[in-house]
């Protein structure tokens, strides 16, 4: 399978993951993306929406079936997309000393702000993985935000300082995310966990998390291979889901 090889360019859709769900009764081939030159209405985790502005970043979906991925081990589709990004990101930032992280459960940080976003949908056929569209949303040369994300968001190009070509970075992108899609065909999980811990923002750090109106301190100790976040809370290691807990920054 070669990812990107059937593509289909988009000027203008709501959401590039709705489009390609969409699709997904007429069997297109795995490896497929679905590129937008403006997606108005992208789609986030806990129904957020995604904010870019037209042409100047990468806004995609891609198609894979894993049907060999036990659905207790989904969570490593997201890991494997995170860690592509922070691989094709540090090829670009290597002399600009900007901080690189994976944010649990989906963001890719840069000094602590949010690059990149990561939305997977899945589709099962009975009890089995039948196919994953996943969302990929990459700020590259947008130099200007909203105010509502302006403190916590951030681009590529205020770290390099120049305007950048979006193919070669997709091109970069779809590359790591093969090389890694093999891995993952491979069952190395402890290869592939390595590297996410290396990358995961606030590992074995002591830091403050809300859940629900309290806010506690705690270690993050792991991710668990169904994706809860493992925290070491006192003498005690607890596990939370995706919208049970959050980060306080």
């Amino acid at each position: 399978m070669k990812i990107g090889a059937h593509r289909i360019n988009l000027d203008l859709v709501d959401s590039t993951n709705q489009y390609l769900m969409a699709l997904l009764p007429t069997q297109p081939i795995e490896g497929t993306i679905v590129m937008a030159n403006h997606q108005y209405a992208g789609k986030g985790q806990r129904n957020a929406n995604w904010e870019s502005n037209a042409g100047e970043n990468l806004t995609f979906s891609l198609l894979l079936k894993p049907h060999f991925l036990p659905i207790s081990k989904l969570f490593y589709l997201n890991k494997i997309i995170s860690l592509s990004i922070v691989e094709t990101l540090l090829s670009i930032l290597e002399y600009t000393f900007a901080e690189l992280n994976i944010k649990w459960p989906n963001d890719v940080l840069i000094n602590k702000r949010k690059v990149a976003g990561i939305l997977i949908e899945n589709q099962l056929l009975g009890d089995k993985l039948d196919a994953c569209v996943i969302g990929i949303g990459l700020n590259i040369n947008q130099r200007i935000f909203s105010s509502k994300i302006l403190e916590t968001a951030c681009s590529v190009i205020q770290f390099t300082k120049h305007q950048l070509h979006l193919e070669p970075i997709l091109q970069s992108l779809l590359s790591n995310i093969e090389k890694n899609y093999e891995l993952l065909e491979q069952n190395r999980w402890a290869i592939i966990d390595h590297y996410y811990l290396d990358c995961l923002f606030r590992f074995q750090e002591w830091a403050d998390f809300q859940r629900d109106n309290e806010i506690f301190k705690g270690m993050i100790i792991g991710v668990t291979k169904d994706g809860r976040l493992a925290v070491l809370r006192g003498q005690k290691v607890e596990y939370y889901d995706f919208k049970e807990i959050s980060f306080v920054i």
